[in-house]
């Protein structure tokens, strides 16, 4: 329940200050944000920068592959933009 309560706070905090820049930041990849660090002894500023991009290029890739993989199967939807 805490490492919970410690990644809504982090999801709410970044949000906060990167603004628009990483507006993707989602409780679940905070969840994984905070496992990966909290295995490591120490953690630079750059260190928790370059864990952060490393997961939200991942979640990128994965979002790719998945809509991908949908438009292919089913090729006569056709894909709208929903803003």
């Amino acid at each position: 329940m805490s490492l919970v309560a410690l990644a809504h706070l982090f999801v709410t905090l970044t949000k906060r200050d990167r603004k628009k820049d990483k507006p993707g930041l989602t409780l679940d990849m905070a969840v994984q944000l905070l496992r990966s660090t909290f295995a490591r002894r120490t953690l630079t500023e750059q260190d928790a920068i370059r864990l952060i991009e490393y997961h939200f290029d991942r979640n990128r890739i994965a979002h790719e592959s998945h809509r991908k993989s949908w438009l292919l199967k089913h090729k006569r939807t056709k894909p709208e933009v929903l803003l």
